[in-house]
């Protein structure tokens, strides 16, 4: 992608703009995006534009600052700047100004954020497949500690009243309360999910 490039007065008017910087901004003409008020009108926050005038002040560069934008249709653009304070050489009638480089970054701003939403679903993934996993181990568990206990108790097993408790008859239908609603009400119960 093609950088923008611009010089501006201190104050926050434009003196040149390269063609890039127009077509980024969706201006029709240079002259057009000249005569705007850069604190007004390009910066969605005017509190980023003195953050930037801060750092030109502090640093007499910005290198890698991201502002929010405005193009000319009010469409937000995410740009990261890169650029100067020029001072001119005394005697010469120009005052200071900014040079700077502009780079269009919204579209990287998007990738990212989808970057991160999609390592946040795989992350919920993993945790339920992690919960479901400890919910079929306990679902074995129980099977086995069921088979042993009856293979002990079947007698015990077989005078009590089973069906009446669970609507199983738990000599035969072990397996199925074990898959039933039943089994994984009270499972769940158990586990917090």
């Amino acid at each position: 992608a093609a950088y923008g490039i611009y010089r501006s007065t201190l104050s926050g008017r434009f003196t040149h703009v390269n063609p890039a910087l127009v077509d980024m901004l969706g201006y029709d003409s240079k002259e057009e995006l000249v005569a705007i008020d850069m604190a007004t009108t390009l910066y969605r926050d005017p509190y980023e534009r003195r953050r930037v005038i801060r750092d030109f002040g502090r640093h007499g560069m910005v290198s890698g600052a991201e502002v929010d934008w405005r193009r000319k249709d009010g469409t937000p653009i995410r740009v990261r700047l890169k650029g100067r304070v020029v001072v001119p050489d005394p005697g010469e009638e120009q005052e200071e100004y900014y040079e700077v480089f502009v780079e269009d970054v919204s579209e990287r701003r998007k990738l990212e954020v989808q970057f991160w939403e999609a390592q946040k679903l795989e992350a919920v993934g993993r945790l339920a497949e992690r919960r479901i996993d400890d919910h079929r181990t306990a679902k074995k568990v129980t099977r086995r500690i069921t088979q042993q206990l009856m293979a002990e108790f079947r007698e015990e097993f077989a005078s009590l009243s089973c069906r009446d408790l669970t609507g199983f008859d738990m000599l035969r239908d072990h397996e199925e309360f074990i898959e039933s609603n039943v089994w994984r009400d009270a499972c769940m119960r158990q586990i917090e999910f």
